[in-house]
């Protein structure tokens, strides 16, 4: 008969995160992008069965725009002239939009909105046809508009088919690109290094809150882990901006391990595992 027990258990830590004092700023005050430098995150052992990560908690400021340099650009061509404007960055509501687009664009074409239909009117004020282009539009989304689609009138006024849309991000993303993990997105149909999805559940200018209470975790496929790298982006896998503001965070690592002691040796039910 054998005097060695066999049994798992699992060992826990925690990792506090604090954007503040991280080791390298990969897209400067922006502060989505960041690595940290911690000792032996996970460390390679024999009796390593399972390693799992999960995002516990976070607290992350909504210092990010709702238009930004990845949807600000609107093209338009009219009577031969192009014209390409770049709204400044901000965060919207209808009229706020609108004011800016009239003292922007005005007098070429102003910006009109049905409250019944909330979609956008575009009326030329020199009573010119106009075309909007997709070629560089990426403020379509937000007034009605579909990109990859080419808008050509016939008369001075022309109707959004869409109604507009100043919600801003519905959530963002956790990722860490030093993980192998086995989630997936729709934005590139694979596997993916996201670890957390985190609503935004407060308005510009809050704190948006994320606790895991589904407890879900996220199987880590490697053995060891030093660095740990952090992205924060959208759902198109920009990242986010957050004006140099700093954000805190709270990881999980558990690792699954099997213990084997020596029933003939009594300190060995007290020993830890190697």
């Amino acid at each position: 008969m054998s005097d060695l027990i066999s049994y798992q258990t699992i060992y826990t830590t925690q990792i506090f995160l604090n954007s503040g004092q991280a080791t390298q700023y990969n897209n400067s005050t922006q502060k989505s992008f960041l690595t940290f430098s911690l000792k032996d995150v996970i460390s390679l052992d024999k009796n390593n069965l399972e390693v799992r990560i999960s995002l516990v908690n976070a607290q992350l400021p909504y210092s990010f725009y709702q238009i930004n340099s990845t949807n600000n650009k609107f093209y338009l061509y009219y009577y031969g002239t192009t014209q390409t404007i770049y709204f400044p960055y901000g965060n919207y509501n209808v009229n706020t939009f609108m004011a800016q687009w009239n003292s922007t664009v005005s007098p070429t074409l102003n910006l009109s909105y049905s409250t019944v239909t909330n979609k956008f009117t575009f009326t030329s004020t020199l009573g010119l046809t106009f075309n909007i282009w997709d070629d560089i539009n990426s403020i379509f989304p937000i007034i009605g508009l579909v990109k990859g689609t080419y808008y050509i009138t016939n008369s001075s006024s022309f109707v959004a088919p869409f109604c507009f849309n100043f919600n801003g991000l519905p959530r963002i993303n956790i990722l860490s690109t030093n993980l192998n993990l086995h989630n997936v997105d729709s934005f590139n149909g694979g596997q993916n290094s996201i670890i957390a999805s985190v609503p935004i559940n407060c308005y510009p200018g809050g704190i948006i809150l994320y606790n895991n209470y589904t407890n879900t975790k996220n199987i880590v496929n490697q053995e060891e882990l030093q660095n740990f790298g952090i992205e924060i982006r959208d759902d198109y896998e920009n990242l986010i901006d957050f004006n140099n503001q700093d954000w805190t965070m709270t990881f999980q690592i558990d690792t699954v391990k099997e213990v084997i002691i020596d029933k003939k040796r009594f300190e060995d039910y007290y020993a830890e595992p190697n």
